[in-house]
């Protein structure tokens, strides 16, 4: 009785295996897997790039990018002239969030505690926000930066591009990549003249006419 019981299953677990390969072999043969090596397909895509040019275009898209970003890069938004004189300041200090450990792995700072750089040292400069690619904003900068010398002031371009301004006054340009510096000093408009005084930085926002 077991012995017929377990010759049924058996047929019939061989009869459910014929009927699915009869039916995979109705669809189609069976190809073996393979698979492209890595290291191959990258020299064969790096070379159809070349020979296509894709690589030459790319590399004359990141040039042209750089090349903007230092010649004429695109003005921060929300920042205008301005039209009013005014004067505020900023606490460059901050909570930290995490323990502040030496190379011996002990703890100067734990997590919580304030810290104020301006407590361990003294700014030896100003920075001067402005526009170059307005006028009137680029005479006053002018003025700042003559009236203070050119070691006092650090130029940090809100619009305008660095390299041509750094060729014609013969000094270092920066500018203000994607907004960072005028959105934590609260900069709205411009020409602005940031400074320190004592644990806080004083920003004087000056109108041009």
């Amino acid at each position: 009785m077991r012995f017929s019981r377990m010759l049924v299953l058996m047929m019939g677990t061989l009869s459910v295996i014929t009927a699915r390969a009869d039916a995979f072999e109705r669809v189609g043969p069976v190809y073996g897997v393979s698979e492209e090596d890595f290291a191959v397909y990258m020299k064969r895509r790096a070379y159809e790039a070349k020979a296509d040019g894709s690589i030459e275009k790319a590399r004359q898209k990141v040039l042209a990018k750089a090349r903007k970003a230092f010649v004429d890069p695109d003005a921060i938004p929300g920042v205008s002239p301005a039209s009013e004189r005014k004067t505020y300041h900023v606490d460059p200090g901050m909570i930290i969030a995490e323990d502040v450990v030496d190379h011996e792995n002990r703890t100067i700072a734990p997590a919580g505690t304030y810290v104020n750089a301006l407590d361990h040292i003294t700014l030896s400069h100003g920075f001067l926000f402005f526009n170059a690619n307005d006028p009137r904003q680029k005479a006053m900068g002018k003025e700042i930066v003559d009236h203070y010398g050119k070691r006092k002031v650090k130029v940090i371009l809100v619009g305008g591009g660095p390299a041509p301004l750094e060729k014609e006054w013969k000094m270092p340009i920066y500018y203000d990549q994607n907004g960072t510096l005028v959105r934590k000093l609260r900069i709205e408009n411009t020409p602005a003249f940031v400074t320190q005084d004592d644990r806080r930085l004083r920003v004087d926002v000056l109108p041009v006419y």
